[in-house]
């Protein structure tokens, strides 16, 4: 869900994929309630995994130019 300009997301599986992760993500409302019909597919390069320690389960805050991430387990 797209919440004043950012995404919110839910990372459930990810797959290393050459140079970066291919992560499932759910989707959160305005609520902050994930809504498990709501999936998409992120990328995040190896070094920005790595740099911010994600893993399965964080929540993710995207916001655009979509480069700078925020996140919160």
């Amino acid at each position: 869900m797209q919440k004043e300009g950012y995404l919110v997301v839910q990372i459930l599986s990810d797959q290393l994929q050459g140079t970066v992760h291919l992560t499932q993500c759910m989707l959160h409302g305005d609520d902050m309630n994930a809504d498990p019909q709501k999936t998409v597919f992120v990328l995040f390069s190896c070094e920005t995994w790595k740099q911010l320690a994600m893993q399965v389960g964080a929540v993710v805050n995207i916001h655009p130019p979509w480069y700078g991430i925020y996140f919160r387990l």
